[in-house]
């Protein structure tokens, strides 16, 4: 009889712990397919995050360029000398030279026809021009701003450069602005040197006030070819200043992409942190989940032993009742 019962109870004790395991395995991999997806989702959300970052960011600094290049052509200036505007004085004397040439009779009306006004003055004039700026007003409205170097360049080849840029210099595809355009902008990644690339904006604006204008310097009262010529004053009009006074400008602001590395590398670490952070999380829950599991599956199988064991007895009570009657 004990045979009998050892057996049963053996047997029951076994298919209650095939039944635990099955269960526990199907709940644990379906728990475990469950945090992985839900890892998936945060560390997919970690990378868009900090590729927001990132380009929100980017886009921060790229719109501080282009403020500081739109404050630089607000205070921009052109100084004109036209105290070197007397050297027109002395354009005719190319009428001594012309009779030199074999092709005399073609150069000598035409330096007869420029004289000291109209085409003449216009080259002299676009010659003269300089890019000059308060430095007081400089430095308050630039102090703090993000841009480390700037350049500004004209039609009329006057340039200027900050003191950052030393000997280096930035060059400009005017092939990207249409001539038409009055005012552009584009930004672009640029090398300067072998150790140093920066991130510029390059602003194109075709209309800005002349600065004051330089005092011109007594006139040479030495007799020379033209003495007592009035000295060469520039056309006026009295509407509007004239437009060729007012060439396009290109205006480059730029900052060390080192900066921008650097902000990018920590929003990189961070994120990286973050996904460390989700996979702790992840290792942390599935190994609460399988300590839940131990837990259920050994007070299950307690329990079902003991009722195990006494739905036995109780269905071999008959079987033992008849076992003593037939002793006796």
């Amino acid at each position: 009889m004990r045979s009998i019962r050892f057996s049963l109870t053996i047997c029951f004790l076994a298919l209650l712990a095939f039944s635990l395991g099955g269960a526990s395995l199907m709940a644990y991999r379906s728990a475990s397919r469950n945090l992985e997806g839900r890892l998936s989702i945060q560390k997919e959300l970690a990378q868009t995050t900090y590729k927001d970052r990132c380009r929100d960011e980017e886009n921060r600094l790229d719109d501080a360029l282009l403020f500081q290049a739109q404050t630089l052509a607000r205070l921009v200036q052109f100084h004109v000398d036209w105290g070197k505007l007397r050297f027109l004085e002395l354009h005719t004397l190319g009428l001594l030279a012309a009779p030199a040439s074999s092709s005399a009779y073609v150069q000598a009306p035409i330096w007869a026809l420029q004289g000291t006004r109209g085409f003449a003055f216009d080259l002299f004039r676009r010659a003269t021009p300089s890019i000059r700026f308060d430095p007081a007003e400089l430095l308050t409205r630039l102090d703090g701003q993000v841009a480390e170097f700037f350049q500004i360049d004209t039609a009329w080849n006057a340039s200027y450069k900050s003191n950052s840029l030393e000997e280096m210099s930035m060059a400009i595809n005017l092939a990207t602005f249409a001539p038409d355009e009055v005012l552009h902008w584009e930004y672009e990644d640029l090398k300067l040197s072998e150790s140093l690339k920066v991130r510029r904006v390059v602003l194109k604006a075709s209309r800005f006030l002349l600065g004051p204008t330089l005092p011109a310097p007594p006139r040479n009262r030495n007799p020379g070819p033209n003495r007592g010529a009035e000295p060469p004053v520039p056309p006026r009009n009295n509407n509007a200043p004239d437009a060729s006074f007012r060439p396009a400008i290109f205006i480059q602001c730029a900052y060390d992409l080192a900066k921008r590395d650097a902000l990018f590398a920590s929003f990189a670490q961070q994120r990286d942190e973050d996904i460390l952070n989700f996979a702790s999380e992840h290792n942390k829950d599935l190994e609460g989940f399988r300590g839940m599991l131990a837990a259920i599956n050994l007070l299950t199988f307690l329990t079902g032993g003991v009722i195990c064991f006494w739905l036995v007895r109780l269905g071999l009570a008959p079987l033992n009742l008849l076992t003593v009657a037939v002793s006796r």
